[in-house]
């Protein structure tokens, strides 16, 4: 399988929403998830797209 065809059955979109969870965990595990799949042509592309949800998940308050 492709790479395209996993975007097209909407990965990036999945972490996307992943990334907003309440759960640390799931976080981590997504940013993880989400790393990997940028060091690929194809991953950064899509991932252009989560630049502003990524600025406001920086731009938060900690939960220390």
């Amino acid at each position: 399988m492709s790479y395209r065809a996993i975007f097209k059955l909407g990965l990036m979109d999945s972490i996307g929403k992943i990334l907003d969870d309440p759960n640390d965990l799931c976080r981590e595990l997504a940013t993880e998830i989400f790393a990997v799949m940028c060091t690929h042509n194809i991953g950064r592309d899509a991932a252009l797209k989560f630049i502003p949800k990524l600025s406001e998940l920086f731009s938060g308050k900690l939960n220390c």
